[in-house]
């Protein structure tokens, strides 16, 4: 069996633990359990403030997301406008160069129907010229009425066949 003293022993243990934790929670737990509470509400608080901070963050880089997604989209008209404007430049460069064009084209074809005006004003005083030498030939040989007027026939006859001739030349290089 178990000795008398082992069991005075244990039951004045256990009393001697019953009073100290009697005196602890007395005395010493509203402290430590305050502590403890106020060291709980202080994580609480800082895990709160994590959590507000996290929150704030997220809503921080939502809005930066935001800005840089409307940068893009105004870079991006930007860009279009800018391709677009090219385009018109382009197409304005375009047709001011075939307006050029034909105005140099134009201003061509001027300049040639003045010089075949002024080749033709050239040959009708070189033909008029002759006229003169021939009507002047005429005059010195005596010829009768018949003669000159077969060789006007004639000389009008040249003059038309002249005129038939530059015509056609004019439309073979049209």
């Amino acid at each position: 069996m178990i000795d008398r003293t082992v069991i005075a022993q244990i039951l004045t243990t256990l009393l001697a633990f019953a009073v100290f934790m009697w005196v602890f929670i007395k005395y010493f737990w509203q402290g430590i359990s305050s502590a403890i509470e106020a060291r709980q509400q202080y994580i609480e608080g800082k895990f709160s403030e994590i959590t507000a901070r996290q929150n704030q963050l997220d809503e921080q880089q939502e809005e930066y997301n935001q800005r840089i997604l409307t940068m893009e989209q105004e870079g991006e008209k930007l860009k279009q406008a800018e391709i677009a404007r090219g385009r018109e430049l382009v197409q304005q460069i375009e047709a001011e160069a075939r307006q050029r064009g034909e105005d140099a084209m134009k201003q061509a074809s001027e300049r040639v129907e003045l010089e075949i005006a002024k080749a033709r004003e050239e040959l009708r005083q070189e033909v008029v010229s002759i006229a003169i030498t021939v009507a002047g030939r005429i005059l010195k040989k005596e010829i009768d009425e018949v003669t000159q007027a077969r060789l006007a026939a004639e000389f009008i006859g040249q003059v038309k066949e002249l005129q038939k001739s530059e015509a056609e030349g004019r439309k073979s290089r049209e």
